[in-house]
């Protein structure tokens, strides 16, 4: 084994066997690995701050980008979902900004598959508010400067209460799950 890589290696190559492969064109759908994949690695990269706490300082970045990521496809996957339900040829917004989503989902979606009240969102409002103030763009928690002239710094909190953002997160994720949940009987009434 040579110390660095050769004109021949290849990061992306098939599996040859069951136990080393990973499946990356998902037989069982597309958005499930990707959200699974992104909450699971927050999930072990905050185990793992609890396990050692000397690691929080550095993994306090990925753990905070992928519990984002996992609340971004979430959100899409709920607009793709309830747009198809609605019978409209309507996308989501490729772009990173948690609100806009969330926003089209709340005022497009919800008023049209389910019946409750709009004050039952304005915990998921402030959240998500707060998030986009923070990390706008989804770049915060990945570079340490913005793309902004000058290049100042990304982020202008100075800590993080840790566990307090695991449990909003939680509470976030497990909001968001009951709405793909309403939407699923939306589409599959017969499996409710």
């Amino acid at each position: 084994m040579e110390d660095f890589p050769s004109k021949t290696d290849r990061l992306f190559k098939p599996d040859t066997t069951t136990s080393k492969g990973a499946w990356m064109n998902n037989p069982a759908g597309g958005w499930f690995l990707y959200i699974e994949g992104y909450r699971n690695a927050a999930e072990i990269l905050f185990s793992k701050i609890e396990e050692n706490n000397s690691y929080k300082n550095t993994l306090v970045y990925p753990f905070v980008f992928n519990s984002r990521q996992t609340i971004e496809l979430m959100l899409k996957e709920l607009l793709t979902k309830g747009y198809k339900i609605l019978g409209e040829q309507k996308e989501f917004k490729t772009n990173h900004f948690l609100k806009q989503q969330w926003d089209h989902y709340k005022n497009e979606i919800i008023p049209r598959t389910t019946k409750t009240t709009p004050h039952i969102y304005e915990g998921v409002d402030s959240i998500i508010n707060e998030f986009d103030k923070i990390d706008a763009g989804s770049m915060n928690f990945r570079y340490p400067f913005s793309k902004d002239p000058g290049k100042p710094p990304s982020l202008n909190i100075r800590t993080l209460d840790l566990d307090n953002f695991k449990t909003i997160m939680d509470k976030l994720i497990v909001f968001l799950d009951g709405q793909w949940h309403i939407l699923d009987q939306i589409e599959n009434p017969e499996q409710a």
